[in-house]
């Protein structure tokens, strides 16, 4: 028998169930979260795993005690990495690789870091491709955000859905007295396939670290999807510190309708630029409604490949996501855990398409 200890799916807190009872009222359901309070080798719970996206085992001899936990919108999902393994992030507390790209759960001390800890992502552009769907996905939020007309991804849409979403992340170099050539990473709200709703890239240059933002322009009729007119870099801050640790948020408002959801980011804390989603270049340039989002995308694009960087790159910690209504997401999902420490430079057309590869 196993006992619930809130109510959820028609089931009655307290009240001890029917395997088959549990699963049967769970069918159709999403289950955020589900705390078991007994270890247990046997694998009766693993049939929840189509419904949560956390299974923790808080200890004890036998499992019979189930705990369900359906987080409110806005509360965040965090990373911090410390709980990782070396090596690859693949399959590590929701997160994804499946591409042969110079990526690895390491100890950020090594490389001279401060402040994030004994576990960080680095990502070099050693390795690069023009694929999407291979490269780092987060963990995702823990419901979908998007207009009510997007489209979720493969396992559709995790409601209710949300209208914002916002993400943060701290990047520093892994080579902080020099500059590294090529040497960059792209960060996107995505729905974990590639799908990306906006594009924020940092790059190491020679006076240090510089953040770009790109807008897709839906006015432009018809819209330049293939020449890339239909983008607008911007050059948001340049010169950063490579020895600090910086912190990027990118917070999404959605809006139903056409060229009207509002995307702003952040750097250290600063507003740095205001602007919009790739809604439109979906719904104009592949002819498919717009997407949803639930977790970043960090990627290393184009060509060519840079063997130079293999091992260095950059550092990255703090993830983390979280989807709300207007309202309520532009509230951090969480304090630091630990001390952190813009131009109108536009570009268009044939640079810019080589640099949305990334």
């Amino acid at each position: 028998m196993w006992r619930t200890t809130g109510n959820v799916a028609g089931l009655t807190g307290g009240t001890c169930y029917q395997w088959s009872t549990i699963a049967s009222a769970l069918a159709g359901n999403q289950i955020i979260d589900i705390r078991v309070e007994a270890g247990s080798s046997g694998g009766q719970y693993r049939d929840f795993l189509g419904w949560v996206d956390d299974l923790v085992v808080e200890g004890g001899d036998i499992a019979q005690h189930v705990d369900f936990e359906i987080p409110a919108p806005g509360v965040g999902v965090s990373t911090d990495f410390e709980r990782f393994g070396p090596g690859s992030p693949d399959g590590q507390f929701g997160w994804q690789i499946s591409g042969p790209y110079d990526v690895e759960i390491v100890d950020p001390t090594t490389f001279g870091a401060t402040g994030m800890g004994s576990r960080a992502l680095r990502i070099s552009s050693a390795d690069v491709s023009g694929s999407f769907g291979d490269h780092v996905f987060s963990s995702e939020a823990h419901y979908d955000a998007g207009e009510s007309t997007a489209e979720g991804g493969a396992g559709g849409i995790k409601g209710p859905l949300q209208d914002s979403f916002a993400a943060e992340f701290t990047l520093t170099s892994a080579v902080p007295g020099a500059e590294q050539v090529d040497q960059f990473v792209t960060v996107s709200p995505d729905r974990g396939d590639g799908a990306r709703m906006s594009w924020v890239t940092v790059e190491d240059r020679a006076d240090g670290l510089a953040v770009l933002f790109n807008d897709f322009v839906s006015d432009q009729a018809p819209p330049a999807c293939d020449t890339g007119e239909a983008f607008v870099q911007t050059e948001l801050q340049s010169g950063l510190d490579r020895s600090t640790a910086h912190t990027i948020r990118i917070e999404i408002d959605t809006v139903d309708g056409v060229g009207n959801d509002v995307v702003r980011v952040l750097i250290d804390g600063a507003l740095v630029h205001t602007g919009t989603s790739w809604e439109d270049y979906f719904r104009q340039c592949e002819g498919v409604p717009t997407r949803t989002v639930d977790s970043l995308l960090f990627r290393v694009g184009g060509s060519p490949d840079t063997p130079a960087l293999d091992g260095a790159g950059f550092l990255i910690d703090d993830v983390s996501v979280v989807s709300d209504q207007h309202h309520r997401c532009r509230t951090r999902p969480r304090p630091p855990r630990r001390g952190r420490s813009a131009s109108a430079d536009r570009t268009h057309g044939p640079r810019r398409q080589r640099e949305c590869d990334r």
